[in-house]
C-alpha cells in the first residue's frame, strides 16, 4: 500500500473519533477542525515512523497536546477589547455565565498543567477518562497497561489534584 492510501485509510478510520475528541473538549466546532487538520497533517509527515499498531492512540495524544498548546496560546494572546464584550455579554445577560465558563476552563487547564508536569502517566490516565470520556477498559487497552495499573494511576492522580487544590477541587 502507498504512502498516501495508508494515510487515507487509517483518516477515514480515525478521522471521526480525532474530531469527536477535540470538539468534546472544545464545544467548537471549527477550533476541532483545526486541531483534527493539524494533527493528521503531522501524522502525515512523521507516519514512516509512527507504529501502526498504536497510531489511534499517537493520534489522540497529537491531539490533545496540539489542544493544550493552542490553549496555552489563546491564554496569553489579547485579540479583543475586553470593555467591547463586556458589554455585549451584560446586555445579553450571559456575563456571570461566560465568567463562569471561562473561570471553569482556565481551572481545568491548569489542573491539567500542574498534573502532565508532576507525572505524565497520571495526566494520560486522567485525560483519557475525564477529558475524553473513555472507559477504564478502553484506556487500559490504549495505554496498554493491565487495569489495576490504571486503577493505581488513577488513585494517584486523584490524591495528587486533592492535595495541590484540596477546597477548589472539592
Amino acid at each position: 500500500m502507498t504512502k498516501h492510501e495508508t494515510f487515507t485509510e487509517n483518516y477515514k478510520r480515525y478521522g471521526a473519533l480525532v474530531m469527536k475528541s477535540v470538539v468534546a473538549q472544545t464545544k467548537d466546532k471549527e477550533l476541532a477542525a483545526e486541531i483534527c487538520q493539524q494533527t493528521f497533517l503531522h501524522y502525515y509527515r512523521v507516519m514512516d515512523t509512527v507504529d501502526e499498531t498504536r497510531i489511534k492512540a499517537w493520534l489522540l495524544h497529537v491531539a490533545k497536546n496540539l489542544l493544550i498548546d493552542y490553549w496555552r496560546k489563546a491564554s496569553t494572546r489579547r485579540e479583543f477589547s475586553v470593555e467591547s464584550t463586556a458589554e455585549v455579554l451584560e446586555e445579553t445577560g450571559h456575563t456571570a455565565d461566560m465568567e463562569k465558563q471561562c473561570a471553569d476552563r482556565m481551572f481545568i487547564c491548569q489542573l491539567l498543567e500542574d498534573l502532565k508536569e508532576a507525572n505524565e502517566l497520571w495526566f494520560e490516565v486522567i485525560y483519557y477518562i475525564f477529558v475524553l470520556n473513555m472507559s477504564y477498559d478502553e484506556t487500559a487497552k490504549l495505554l496498554d497497561i493491565s487495569p489495576a495499573t490504571l486503577r493505581a494511576r488513577m488513585y494517584r492522580a486523584k490524591n495528587y489534584i486533592k492535595e495541590k487544590y484540596g477546597s477548589e477541587y472539592l
